[in-house]
Order: structure tokens, then sequence, then C-alpha cells
């Protein structure tokens, strides 16, 4: 059905076009030293070799499937089995490793990693995962975009089918683009035009792992919110000012409690409260 392939990056070229030749479903190519070390005709005979079969890489550990139990990946993991969950699909192998141990409660179902995007690329991979109705949503740590055409054309489908997509984009920095060339031969774009693309697309862009699996966690139980009005409640006014400024810089808005609301929670809380939206409930009601 599919191939791992943990042979060197000249081997490689020989075992993927006889896979192709049997008519294997797909291929995983590990080895590295392709495209992101300047070795662009190498790649291109992968590429070559691979014709019509699915190939993901080079320079890539594969793929996690945790809902029907298949893996194509060289090494230790972290995750459970799921019947649904979000997609994560990365550039970069170890941080796809590092979100698969995540414990912040988000179901997994998919990691895949594209490596240097040599045949499938970040949005194909992603168009294809999406697809599955037990994915709920998708993650995305972009270094490059191969095709910006068929990458918005990817987002839009999944916002057609009721998914949202949350990246990370590196390269914002002339350090993190010469990272990102010599990690996977990506092409980082200036950081306030990446960030514009992806607006524009209808992603929520994210500027950490962790943020990303917040947002993946209320994407997964949510969807979409519908608006930008919040409300929340503490047993701290520490708390409750945090959280406001938290919120205010992130184009969120605290909407005053109505009034029939604020009768409700004063005959509930007592006079002793001031009742602000975030609300500082504090400990009166406790015991």
């Amino acid at each position: 059905d599919a191939a791992f392939l943990g042979i060197n990056r000249h081997a490689v070229i020989e075992v993927t076009a006889e896979l192709a030749a049997m008519g294997c479903g797909g291929a995983v190519c590990f080895a590295s030293g392709f495209a992101e070390t300047g070795d662009d005709d190498l790649q291109q005979q992968l590429v070559e070799a691979a014709g019509d079969m699915p190939l993901l890489g080079p320079n890539c550990y594969g793929v996690l499937n945790y809902l029907d139990g298949a893996m194509l990946w060289p090494d230790q993991h972290g995750g459970r089995a799921v019947d649904r969950g979000v997609a994560i699909i990365s550039q970069s192998s170890n941080i796809a490793i590092n979100i698969s141990m995540q414990a912040r409660g988000v179901p997994i179902a998919y990691t895949a990693c594209v490596g240097n995007q040599a045949q499938t690329s970040l949005a194909d991979m992603a168009r294809s995962l999406l697809a599955d109705p037990r994915v709920t949503a998708a993650g995305l740590y972009i270094e490059g975009i191969v095709d910006a055409g068929d990458f918005a054309a990817m987002v839009a489908e999944a916002a057609a089918a009721g998914k949202s997509i949350v990246a990370i984009k590196s390269g914002k920095t002339e350090a993190a683009r010469h990272a990102a060339s010599s990690h996977t031969a990506a092409l980082a774009g200036d950081g306030a035009a990446s960030s514009a693309f992806l607006a524009r697309c209808g992603v929520i862009e994210a500027t950490s792992p962790e943020e990303m699996m917040e947002v993946l966690k209320i994407l997964h139980l949510f969807g979409r919110l519908p608006g930008n009005r919040l409300t929340a409640m503490c047993c701290s006014g520490g708390e409750a000012g945090l959280t406001a400024d938290l919120a205010g810089s992130r184009q969120l808005v605290w909407p005053q409690i109505p009034d029939a609301n604020r009768r409700q929670l004063a005959e509930t809380l007592g006079p002793l409260v001031a009742l602000a939206n975030p609300l500082d409930y504090h400990t009166f009601i406790w015991g």
C-alpha cells in the first residue's frame, strides 16, 4: 500500500522507481541532502522516479494516522487513537514530533510532514487530510508556500466545508529565512507580506506551537467563532485584568453586561461584588 524509505539519498532514487513500477500507493522519503543542501538535480531525479506515485519529502518523517492506526514514521512519537480530531501538517518534522507529544487535550487525527515538498506540497497534504470527515480543523507549520494560488484555493475549499485552518509562519527575519532555506529549501517571504497573505486567505495565524494548539482546541470543539465578543469569569481581580489585556491586543471586545443579567448576578453574588466583564466574582459564594 505504501512504503517508508529509510535509505541513503542516492539509493532512494532507484528504489522509488521500482516502487512506482510495481504500483505502490505512495512513499515517504526520509533521506536528506537534496535541494535543502543545493542538490536540486538529485531532487528532480527523485520526483521523476516517483512519476505518478505520491511522494512525501524528501527530508521528511512521514505520516501518523491516529484514526486508523497507520504509521509511516521512523522515530518516537506521542499521541493516542482517536475517532475524530485535528490534522497537523508541518514542513518541520521535529516540530511535528513535539506537537504530537502535547498534553493540551487536543485530539490529533493526523500528523503529516512534507519536508522539501518536492512533489507533494503542504497544500496538497492539507487538502487531502481535510477531506476526511473525521478531521475537524488543521494546523500548519509553514516555512515556504510552493504555489500561492493553490494554497489559497485549498483554504477556500476547507472553509466551504466548515473547516478552519490555523498556521505558524516562520522565516520572518533574515536569520529565520536563512534557516528555512537550509532546512527544507523553502523560500520564506517577508513577514508582513506572508501575514497579509494568510489573513487574506482566511487563515488564523499563531505565533507559537502552544498558541496554535489552543486555537485548534477551540476550532475542534466549536468551529470558527461567529464574532469577537467575549465574556469571562474569574475569582481574582488580577486574573480578570490580565484576561482583559490579552484580549485587547487581539481585536476582541468585552461588551457590557446586559441589565437583565446584571440583576441576576447581583442577586447571586451579593452587594460586595463589582459587576463587570471580565467578571471577578470573588469567593463570597464559596461554601
